[in-house]
Formats: C-alpha cells, structure tokens, sequence
C-alpha cells in the first residue's frame, strides 16, 4: 500500500475537487468511495438522530445482513457495548478509532465479544471508525470494516488526517443548505462565497471564517473581493445589508 504522504496527498486534491464545486447535500457516497479504494476495505456511512434511530449505508449492500435481530440488537444495546462508541462515551474524544485500540476496562463485560459475533460472519469484525459529526444524541460516521488483523497505525494515522477535512465537507454542505442557494447562484455567487457571506453575517472576521473554512485569511479576502464585486458594493456591512435585500440570506 502506497505510503500516508502519498495517500494524504491524494485526499487533498479530492476534497479540493468537491470543495471548489459546493453543494447543499454532503457528498457521503463520494466520500465513502474514496475511503474504501484509499484504505482498501469496505465502508459504510452510519447515521442517527436519537435514541431510537441508526442507520447505516454500503455501496453494495451485504446480502442477508443485517438480519432484524441484528437491528434490534444494534438498536437496544448494541451501541451501548460496542468497543469504539463505548471510547467516545468514555472519553468524549471524537478521533478515528478502532476496535483493537479500545482499552477494556472502557467496555463493558462482554461488548467486545459480542459485537464481533454480530460483524465477523460478514467480514467486518475489525473496523475503524472516523465520525464527523458527533454528539450525545446524533452522530454522522464513516466506518471502514475488515476482517484479520486490525489497522496498521498508519492507517489510523491517515484516518486521523482526512476526518477534519470530511467534516469541513459536511459542514460547507449545512451551511448551503441554509441559504437561498438558487438565488445566490443566479447572482454569480460561488458555493464557497456563499458560505464565506454566510458566516460574514454572522459576524464573523476574515481569520474567524478562515478557521471555520479550514482556508488561509487571504484565501478568504480573494472571496471577499468577489463577493463585493458580484453584489456591486465596496464593503461588508453593505454586502450583508444587499445580499439580504436580495433574499440570498436568510
């Protein structure tokens, strides 16, 4: 396999290639193609919106898995034992993690032997977990399953490295998903200038919005620029005040 440089410097340009072209819905099935040829195993996009709810997603689903008593199980407690959501609930550190890596005293008795004997039939009884989105109650994850030994710590190294630049993703997707896209769009308005307006309305500053951007302060000014030009005025005050006469922001 080819080495973290090269593999963290083909993520650049793949996550360069869909930040410069934005869209209001988080490009997950890209994502999750691009992590399963990256890291040579399948992958899965895992969703939940409360206590009651999981869902997950493959490129090509497993045939008969999951049963409805793996459903059940995965939905009362499951998660509750499961190695990996047992280390973020622990620790409150939302880092790519795996199953091996988890110490045991973090699991309850028995939560590592029974989610391998929910997973390894299919092959996934070593995963690797990268979350973008994280909280008590909702959680947005990439999943990387495989079975034999567990990551090298290379691969985790890498998976530490891509998560904040998926979450960037996510996070340009909500942020357009907020606003008058179509008429932003009918103004000229890039994606990127848009989310950059967005959080100018909010009050942010160049540095602020760069942080939030994962982009360079003068990066942010080059859209400033074209955000002024594009709405015809000269300063930030007035464009947020143009930009919500003309029904771009909310």
């Amino acid at each position: 396999m080819a080495t973290v440089a090269h593999r963290w410097n083909e993520w650049l340009d793949f996550v360069a290639g869909l930040a410069a072209t934005p869209c209001p819905v988080f490009p997950y099935r890209a994502v999750r193609a691009r992590l399963q040829e990256s890291f040579q195993a399948r992958a899965s996009y895992n969703w939940s919106d409360g206590p009651d709810s999981w869902e997950f997603e493959f490129e090509e689903p497993i045939p008969g898995w999951p049963t409805e008593e793996d459903t059940r199980f995965w939905l009362t407690e499951g998660m509750a034992t499961h190695p990996i959501f047992c280390f973020y609930a622990s620790t409150g550190i939302p880092t790519a993690m795996t199953i091996g890596r988890v110490p045991a005293a973090l699991v309850p008795r028995h939560g590592f032997a029974k989610t391998r004997e929910r997973v390894a039939r299919v092959g996934l009884e070593q995963q690797l977990t990268i979350p973008v989105h994280l909280t008590p109650t909702t959680s947005r994850t990439f999943v990387l399953g495989q079975s034999g030994a567990d990551y090298s710590d290379e691969d985790v190294e890498l998976a530490r490295l891509v998560q904040p630049l998926i979450a960037l993703l996510l996070r340009q997707a909500l942020l357009l998903a907020d606003a008058d896209c179509v008429t932003a769009y009918g103004l000229g308005l890039t994606g990127r200038e848009l989310a950059v307006l967005r959080l100018l309305a909010d009050g942010r500053t160049a540095r602020a919005i760069a942080h939030e951007l994962r982009v360079s302060p003068r990066t942010v000014h080059t859209h400033l620029a074209h955000i002024y030009r594009k709405l015809g005025v000269c300063d930030r005050m007035r464009a947020v005040l143009v930009a919500r006469e003309l029904g771009v922001l909310n």
